[in-house]
């Protein structure tokens, strides 16, 4: 699919040159060859390498994620961590002493709830990522077309935009998803010091 968009791509070229040609006899400086030479050589030649351009930033994108999934194991372990969230909430000073049996149920209920849907929501995404990297790798000669036309840079911008936005979300969602995951698991290293009242009173009278 992308080399026939490509092919179709490359025939608008003669109208570039074409619009160039008139851009320049009737003294249309955003049009003549002045302004246009150097964005149509760029596009006309780095069309060609669109879709090694697109490959190349996707496996940079794929390498930092791959890094995040080596520090924190497997996808799997994460899930395997949401077993602890529970351990968490009744182990963390989220409920004093009085604090009733069937409200601590409750809170880890709705942490293991919101965890599984975070997860499910982001699995989703991850597989639309792929379907939305094709579909913009294929019209990526379009993109590169409108940075050889003036009223075309927004096709332009707005392709680079939804393409680095796609590219790089599995990187920031893994990011966050470690360090969310290296917190539960080592929950107990993160204890608040805070001081005792004696400690506090005998500070007080000294």
């Amino acid at each position: 699919s992308w080399t026939v968009i490509r092919n179709f791509v490359n025939l608008f070229f003669i109208l570039v040159l074409i619009v160039m040609a008139f851009g320049t006899i009737f003294d249309n400086e955003k049009y003549s060859y002045r302004h246009m030479l150097v964005p149509f050589l760029v596009s006309a030649l780095l069309i060609n390498f669109s879709l090694v351009i697109g490959q190349y930033i996707i496996g940079i994108a794929n390498g930092l994620s791959s890094i995040f999934l080596k520090q924190i194991g497997q996808v799997s372990v994460v899930f395997g961590k949401g077993s602890q969230i529970a351990r968490f909430a009744t182990s963390a000073n989220v409920f004093d002493a009085g604090g009733s049996l069937l409200v601590t149920g409750i809170a880890v209920v709705v942490l293991l709830v919101g965890f599984l849907l975070a997860m499910a929501s982001a699995a989703i995404f991850v597989l639309v990522r792929i379907f939305a990297l094709w579909f913009l790798l294929i019209i990526s000669p379009i993109a590169w077309l409108g940075y050889a036309f003036p009223y075309l840079k927004g096709v332009w911008s707005d392709w680079w935009k939804q393409f680095l936005c796609w590219c790089f979300f599995l990187p920031y969602f893994l990011f966050f998803t470690m360090f969310a995951a290296l917190f539960i698991a080592n929950k107990d290293s993160f204890q608040t010091i805070a001081p005792s009242a004696s400690a506090l009173s005998q500070s007080v009278t000294l």
